[in-house]
């Protein structure tokens, strides 16, 4: 009935309006509930890095410098006179590191021993205790990767580990949420389609699309920065990102394909075997320890990119053609 839809207008309008007052207050509002006695913030000193013949020169932190593949790359500093008891942070970028403080060797961090394959180690925050004693040592760091990361250094942070740790929420959880979002909205799309096939004896183009959904977000949880926080084992999370990239297109395009009736369908399957060989060239390639993933990757964006070209083409050409009344 005409008052129904008058209803349902104005529901859709309170909802947003909620919604959008939401979005409003949380990014322009006075933040009530910053960190008391937060004690983080960026480790403030002259870094150098050490040479082969023992000379120095100026290093930026953050920064890069020139170094090649596999080459060992050593920075250092001095630590400050009123040095206190802390923690260090540095984000190790698929490089394998050893940190000195003084000569006692503080900190070591490789994942090349426990993963199952792979050339470099696993992109994690690299966590580190000094201690007032520590004042006026000098504070190295050694690392290497085989990777195009090979002479980058990333931010360095100091402070309670506790206070770091709420810092990375603060900054990273709202995407991390966003994806838990879109898990859950694709579990349920799933389970629905599930039903509606077995219950109904109906197909359910949706089952598609919420295995998409699914894909996307496992693909942004693995590779939140914060994924050491909440997964027991980061290297097992960046593989599996690899490998949700790999296929992302795959319930997407089976889903237009479904909703075109099959129009175009031949475009499809070329992409879609595309994708599979994909897949298992990239795993060969990795498991042989010829190319890691991130070696490899270009030709899964290809495919991706490839795929989104088709699927605007296609409606474009449904919308010419009038088939897009069949969606």
């Amino acid at each position: 009935s005409k008052l129904t839809k008058i209803l349902s207008c104005i529901s859709g309008i309170l909802i947003l309006c909620s919604f959008l007052f939401f979005v409003w207050g949380e990014s322009t509002q006075t933040a009530e509930n910053e960190p008391e006695n937060d004690s983080f913030k960026n480790f403030e000193g002259q870094w150098v890095r050490v040479m082969d013949d023992g000379s120095t020169e100026p290093m930026p932190v953050p920064g890069e410098c020139d170094a090649e593949k596999g080459e060992w790359v050593t920075i250092q500093t001095i630590l400050p006179k009123d040095q206190q008891d802390t923690w260090i942070c540095m984000r190790s970028m698929q490089q394998d590191m050893y940190i000195y403080v003084g000569d006692e060797l503080r900190k070591k961090y490789s994942t090349l021993e426990t993963q199952p394959f792979g050339k470099t180690s696993t992109m994690t925050y690299v966590f580190f205790e000094v201690y007032a004693d520590d004042a006026g040592e000098t504070l190295r760091v050694e690392f290497m990767s085989d990777s195009h990361y090979a002479g980058y250094v990333s931010d360095v942070y100091e402070g309670d580990r506790y206070d770091t740790f709420i810092h990375f929420l603060y900054r990273y959880v709202p995407s991390a949420i966003v994806s838990s979002w879109m898990m859950l909205v694709g579990i349920f799309v799933i389970a629905g389609s599930i039903f509606v096939r077995f219950y109904y004896k109906r197909k359910a183009d949706l089952l598609y699309l919420g295995e998409g959904l699914v894909i996307a977000a496992a693909w942004m949880l693995v590779e939140s920065k914060i994924r050491q926080f909440f997964l027991p084992n980061s290297t097992i999370a960046m593989l599996t990102g690899f490998f949700m990239i790999a296929v992302v297109a795959l319930p997407f395009m089976w889903y237009m394909n479904s909703v075109q009736k099959g129009r175009h369908q031949k475009a499809y399957h070329i992409i879609g075997v595309g994708l599979i060989i994909n897949y298992v060239l990239i795993l060969t390639l990795q498991l042989l320890g010829i190319k890691d993933f991130f070696e490899s990757m270009s030709l899964s964006h290809f495919l991706i990119l490839a795929f989104l070209i088709t699927m605007m083409i296609t409606i474009i050409y449904d919308i010419v053609k009038g088939y897009i009344r069949d969606y």
